[in-house]
């Protein structure tokens, strides 16, 4: 895994050694994603610097360090990623007479995309990768994204000048970049935890999107296109379709490839193992196919209604792995969360991003590279909200508003916050986790006009006004998949688009990073997507109330059925206790409301009703706080 940047410059009065320093700023911002090289690779007639960082892990030879030049030097490459059926691709290439200098995948990239050109050579990679691509010959800069957009690529366009990086703290560093607030951004992740791409904190700044190829001419002209979306062609799916056995013994052979692929590396390798269904089958497998224990590894708690560990031990017995446990609760949360917005770039509140970086500091003293189970929920239905969302789009179909109405009053007036404490006091498979707040919820849910209302209020953290001057929320042009699909299918490719590429792999992405880990997902292999969506009914993902049915047929052929059939309880933390407790007076120094007034971005009198409702339990309001906490945190040391 590693870390690219770099500039495409139009007008500019600087000269050579003013670039040069910068293209070395960029790049050094970026020595946590690869710690073992830096390196830069420029053109100064045709203004293009390109920058690498570099975390090896196959072929640890300077061989393979980058920026990388194809075999003819008609292309250069900045590359950050794994290509996975590299292998594959080397042999065929070899087959046309193809030479190679070193064992690197990045080099295999590289003559994939000359031999058969750019569009056409990424469709045969399968990987995760973001990466850029000067092409020498047609003076053309390519900006490529993997197609599920597990991994980051930032862009800017200053006055045609084009400046890029995997982090937006590279761009930040250079000389042009102009730090003003996107308030769309701001309130869209006020609302969801997370922006979504192609949208940053930043105008006029950018993420790439999944599956995306941006390309720049010489004259800095912007072509976008997409190599891959979910519109699957159907098509001689039927037999498969029926037959519940075929299906089983494909996707078990899918799986199996996706985790052998997977462990390929030339530094040690270990598993997270968190006790729930996906990762427990990535481990099961994996062990499966290796010749000796693999190592895994999982985080606890010391509250009974967060920890999983237990679960996780059990599971390790059974499969046979080298088991290692971390228990979270002997860190220091306090020093960690200021380390958040460093690492973040950008505001983000999935407060999972703590037990994330932890275990990625944990694992790093150990190994280089982590398979994890993340992917399962979006691909195999495994999110309660599918659920919860089926049986609400009924409930709206079938009681009269008036009705819901009655229900929802009921329902608003349970007092929260006792039964949130009751619910701590249990496991999450006696009362869900935060039991009290979710019945809330649901007087609101079921309220909704449509399936698309059902799911925005299924996902949104915050419904409170505490951005000044803010707008009014424009639904988009998603609900025409709610109109063209069933509400669970159009939940998950919802997800799959928007929610996974910019919460879940952010957070793992760089909270691996911060400590130069490089996690792999082997659920996310593109084509157990594409044999999701073509091959298996609704009941192969959610049966009987449960998610991931398929996935549990074929974990049941290597763990016990008690250890596998038990409530999902996701990698959650105490964050409503915590603001209370061990994380109140860092809230409320963070939160100053003298300076929230004085920055005039946030109703400081409405962050003030907040802090104190959540600090007496007259209500929780930890979703809410931790979103504003996160956004304060990251205008504290990025906007200063």
């Amino acid at each position: 895994m590693c870390g690219v940047t770099g500039f495409f410059l139009t007008n500019h009065n600087k000269g050579g050694d003013f670039l040069k320093r910068e293209i070395i700023k960029m790049n050094n911002a970026l020595s946590h994603r690869g710690p073992d090289n830096g390196d830069l690779w420029f053109d100064e007639k045709e203004k293009i610097y390109l920058g690498h960082r570099r975390l090896s892990i196959i072929d640890l030879s300077e061989k393979a360090n980058q920026p990388m030049k194809s075999n003819n030097h008609r292309y250069v490459i900045s590359f950050n990623g794994e290509i996975y059926n590299f292998r594959e691709l080397k042999r065929n290439l070899e087959k046309k007479k193809i030479t190679f200098n070193n064992n690197s995948d990045t080099q295999v990239l590289l003559e994939v995309l000359n031999y058969y050109g750019v569009e056409r050579g990424i469709k045969k990679v399968n990987g995760m990768f973001s990466f850029v691509l000067w092409d020498r010959k047609e003076k053309f800069l390519y900006l490529i994204s993997d197609r599920l957009g597990k991994k980051p690529l930032y862009w800017c366009n200053i006055s045609g000048s084009i400046i890029f990086g995997s982090e937006l703290k590279s761009l930040i560093s250079f000389y042009m970049f102009n730090k003003e607030i996107n308030k769309n951004s701001l309130q869209n992740f006020l609302r969801f935890s997370y922006i979504n791409s192609p949208e940053t904190i930043f105008k006029n700044t950018y993420k790439l999107e999944p599956g995306s190829i941006i390309r720049f001419n010489k004259n800095r002209d912007i072509k976008k296109t997409s190599y891959w979306n979910f519109n699957f062609n159907m098509e001689n799916s039927n037999e498969i379709k029926n037959n519940k056995i075929s299906k089983i013994k494909k996707l078990t052979e899918l799986l199996e490839d996706s985790v052998s692929k997977r462990m390929i590396s030339d530094v040690p390798i270990g598993v997270m193992l968190s006790g729930g269904i996906d990762s427990s089958l990535i481990a099961a497998i994996a062990q499966k196919i290796s010749s000796k224990k693999i190592d895994t590894y999982c985080i606890g708690f010391k509250s009974k209604g967060f920890d999983e560990s237990k679960y996780a031990k059990k599971i390790s017995k059974v499969l046979s792995t080298s088991h290692n446990e971390f228990i979270l609760d002997d860190y220091s949360i306090e020093d960690l969360v200021e380390k958040i917005p460093f690492y973040y770039d950008e505001p983000f509140a999935d407060s999972s991003q703590i037990p994330s970086m932890i275990i990625s500091k944990e694992l790093k003293k150990k190994v280089t590279v982590c398979l994890t189970g993340d992917g399962g929920d979006e691909v195999f239905g495994g999110y309660t909200r599918y659920i919860w969302g089926d049986k609400f789009s009924k409930i709206c179909n079938i009681f009269p508003i008036f009705l819901r109405n009655i229900i929802s009053v009921i329902l608003n007036t349970i007092p929260s916050e006792k039964i949130n404490k009751f619910n701590e006091l249990f496991p999450n498979y006696i009362l869900p986790s935060q039991f009290g707040d979710r019945m809330k919820k649901i007087g609101k849910i079921i309220l909704s006009k449509s399936n698309y209302e059902i799911y925005l209020k299924l996902i949104t953290q915050m419904e409170d006004k505490v951005l000044l001057n803010q707008s009014d929320f424009h639904k988009n042009s998603s609900n025409n998949i709610f109109l063209k699909k069933n509400i669970i299918e159009a939940m998950q490719i919802m997800d799959l688009k928007n929610y996974l590429p910019g919460d879940i792999l952010t957070k793992i992405d760089r909270a691996s990073m911060a400590s130069s880990l490089e996690l792999r997902s082997p659920l996310l292999d593109y084509r157990l997507i594409e044999f999701s969506f073509k091959s298996l009914v609704s009941k192969d993902k959610i049966y009987g109330n449960k998610g991931k049915y398929i996935l549990r047929q074929i974990l049941k052929n290597y763990i016990p059925e008690n250890l596998i059939n038990r409530p999902k309880m996701g990698f959650a933390i105490p964050i409503s206790k915590w603001l209370r407790g061990r994380l109140k007076n860092w809230m409320l120094d963070t939160l100053n409301l003298n300076k929230i007034k004085s920055q005039n971005v946030l109703n400081y009198q409405q962050v003030g009703k907040m802090i104190n409702d959540h600090i007496t339990s007259k209500r929780n309001c930890h979703h809410e706080l931790w979103n504003i906490l996160m956004f304060q945190m990251w205008f504290d040391k990025w906007m200063k």
